[in-house]
């Protein structure tokens, strides 16, 4: 006697949000010249250099490469450096978010309370100070820096399935190092291996030229994953751990 076996029914497979994968790299300027904060001819070729390491994972509408910047000039001119030198034709437009810096705040920060422990900086961090026109805090620049992680993660659900993006950010160090500080400082100081601690925070309290984290976000359908590269450590974050610093 034959068995029969009736056919299962398969879902379709879903054209957008299914192993989507994002690099968003957020950076710090190039060199800037001291008389006019513009990008030097050194930082211009740095960021050349930068973009060369690029190569593109997937092929044709299935790469995406862009890049944002402040609003201040030398944040900008990095950004056209690195995406020029990139080995690909699929370049999308320098874009300018406010959220990275205005250029009325194209002054200095203090950034003391980044080498604080975290419960200190926890409550240094919302001090505001004046900035031009305006007040701003630490944990200001953290939620902007958030804010645009959060926009990316929402952005993933509409990439075409199985496209991989190269995201570039160029902004300023306070931005940086603050959401870095409130990302993982809590955890951080748990770390045992002192050396591995010292190395992250003097990435936190002194983030050279070109220099920043990346941020890994891998989306399948509804489940999204996150990793925080700062040089070799790796920091497992989540949606839940950004919107706690978009609003607290």
């Amino acid at each position: 006697m034959s068995e029969r076996f009736n056919p299962i029914e398969t879902k379709e497979r879903e054209p957008f949000g299914q192993n989507v994968e994002i690099r968003a790299r957020f950076l710090r300027h190039g060199p800037k010249d001291s008389e006019t904060w513009r990008l030097t001819e050194e930082g211009a070729n740095a960021s050349k250099e930068y973009g060369e390491q690029f190569t593109p994972s997937a092929e044709g509408d299935k790469y995406i490469l862009k890049a944002y910047t402040s609003e201040i000039e030398r944040a900008q001119e990095t950004a056209k450096a690195i995406i020029d030198k990139v080995n690909t034709d699929r370049k999308g437009r320098t874009r300018v978010r406010l959220e990275l810096g205005e250029k009325g705040e194209d002054v200095k920060i203090s950034t003391d309370a980044l080498s604080l422990p975290y419960s200190e900086y926890k409550e240094q961090s919302r001090r505001e100070e004046k900035i031009g026109e305006k007040t701003i805090s630490l944990h200001q620049l953290a939620q902007r820096v958030a804010s645009q992680i959060e926009h990316f993660i929402r952005m993933s659900k509409r990439f075409k399935s199985d496209s991989r993006a190269d995201l570039i950010n160029i902004t300023h160090f306070p931005w940086l190092a603050a959401f870095v500080k409130e990302a993982v400082g809590q955890e951080l100081e748990k770390e045992e291996n002192q050396d591995k601690r010292r190395e992250i925070e003097n990435k936190i309290t002194d983030l050279g030229y070109l220099d920043g984290f990346e941020l890994i976000i891998k989306r399948n359908g509804d489940n999204v994953g996150l990793l925080l590269k700062i040089g070799d450590s790796e920091f497992v974050l989540t949606e839940e751990m950004i919107r706690n610093i978009l609003e607290n």
